[in-house]
């Protein structure tokens, strides 16, 4: 009999151990979360044609200052200083991505003369939220790599004048995931909502933007909220990656609006990047349909609802078996003794 008490206390402690162990690993979870705060919401637009040829479909680098151009374009391969001819000067400068950051690729055709840089992309499609990283001296777009290899082609066979135009850069602000809670994080297990905050600043207004026409983006589907509102929730957060803060209302107007957390999972495939950072893009248009939106980083975690872990079920299941057979030969001893 004082086996079985002695395997009946070890077998408690190690019931003890395991509820602990589940404790901590939430903890690391919660301590070890990553992620980033920054984002920019803009609004711009831009216009590219061949003249007397097809029309392209450009996406402005954000930062670029607006220009409207048309001038012969020039192959600048990928934009170091010696791909720069003499004759760069008052052209529009072709460039392949790739090589150097796009903020470099466009202040070296700017030295070079250049009156605007139209960057073709290095990877099949375009780029949807390039950046440039500061108010460059210049004008810059980028293209699908289909189309920079059209442009090519039409260069092969001579000159080639575009009609470039970028419009105006609106305003900066920040989007905000979660707004108010610092670390973010999307539970995949959940069946509610979350929240992302489109924040308003001095230079930015959101009511500019066309609620009806926002979404979460997706390059396979986009998803729509199931609801929003005008509300002061949030406070720009500019810093470096993997900080933030839980800031909320600053005195001016966000548009907030709420994501259904199952569609998002099953459109952006979630479940496969438990753990891991992911962006979230939103955007919509303006009522002068100018494209406006920005992204923010969350982390992704499965934390199941409360209730007994499925990996204990056998445990406690043994327990209570062994717990019946004690109870049950200590009545009969007792019975035998008395």
């Amino acid at each position: 009999m004082k086996l079985i008490l002695i395997w009946w206390h070890y077998m408690k402690k190690g019931i003890t151990c395991i509820k602990i162990g589940l404790i901590v690993a939430l903890i690391i979870i919660a301590v070890s979360l990553l992620l980033t705060g920054i984002s920019y919401a803009f609004v711009y637009e831009s216009h590219l044609e061949v003249v007397s040829g097809p029309v392209l479909n450009p996406n402005t680098l954000i930062y670029s200052p607006p220009s409207d151009q048309v001038a012969e374009i020039l192959d600048c391969g990928q934009g170091h200083p010696g791909d720069f001819p003499p004759s760069t000067a008052g052209k529009i400068a072709l460039i392949q991505r790739g090589a150097l950051y796009f903020s470099d690729m466009t202040q070296n055709a700017a030295a070079a003369g250049a009156l605007a840089v139209i960057v073709y992309n290095n990877v099949p499609g375009n780029m949807k939220y390039g950046t440039l990283g500061f108010i460059t001296d210049i004008s810059a777009v980028i293209i699908s790599d289909v189309e920079g290899a059209l442009l090519l082609s039409l260069l092969a066979s001579g000159p080639v004048t575009v009609h470039l135009r970028v419009g105006p850069y609106l305003a900066q602000a920040t989007t905000d995931v979660l707004p108010g809670v610092w670390p973010n994080t999307i539970n995949i297990a959940s069946s509610g909502t979350f929240e992302v905050a489109l924040c308003g600043t001095e230079l930015f207004d959101v009511t500019m933007i066309d609620p009806t026409t926002v979404v979460l983006y997706d390059f396979l589907t986009d998803v729509p909220p199931t609801s929003w509102r005008f509300e002061d929730v949030a406070t720009p957060y500019i810093g470096p990656v993997g900080s933030g803060h839980a800031a909320g209302a600053d005195g001016l107007m966000d548009m907030v609006l709420d994501f259904d957390i199952p569609t998002v999972v099953a459109v952006k495939e979630l479940a496969d990047h438990v753990g891991e950072t992911v962006g979230i893009s939103v955007y919509g248009l303006t009522y002068d349909e100018l494209r406006g939106g920005g992204y923010d980083y969350v982390q992704i975690v499965r934390e199941e609802a409360p209730g007994i872990p499925e990996f204990n079920l056998p445990l406690i299941a043994v327990t209570s078996i062994s717990a019946a057979i004690y109870l049950a030969f200590k009545k009969r001893m007792r019975k035998n003794l008395g």
